[in-house]
């Protein structure tokens, strides 16, 4: 029996997945892919960040399952797994804040 309202499983991935929604950086790359799919050139063009700190906040992305990437070229094109999620998150921040 289930003592819990998670899984051991569904506990570690959402905190993985709260890990990567608590950095204002991460954030910020989220919404450009929201907008559009994104080479890390473009990120860093549009952050002013550093191309090493967008491929780190990147890979802390995929590891949560948020972002996908997918080779063009010499490119990689990075998307949003599922762009109604970040939407879904949008609508509750409003709630809460209003």
């Amino acid at each position: 029996m289930q003592t819990s309202y998670f899984s051991e499983e569904e506990i570690e991935k959402l905190t993985k997945f709260m890990q990567a929604m608590s950095d204002p950086t991460r954030l910020k790359i989220l919404s450009l892919l929201h907008a559009a799919d994104q080479n890390v050139s473009d990120i860093v063009s549009k952050l002013d960040i550093s191309q090493s700190a967008v491929s780190h906040q990147l890979k802390i992305l995929k590891n949560a399952q948020l972002v996908n990437g997918i080779r063009v070229g010499q490119t990689v094109r990075y998307s949003l797994v599922n762009q109604l999620m970040l939407e879904r998150i949008t609508e509750i921040i409003k709630v809460k804040t209003s």
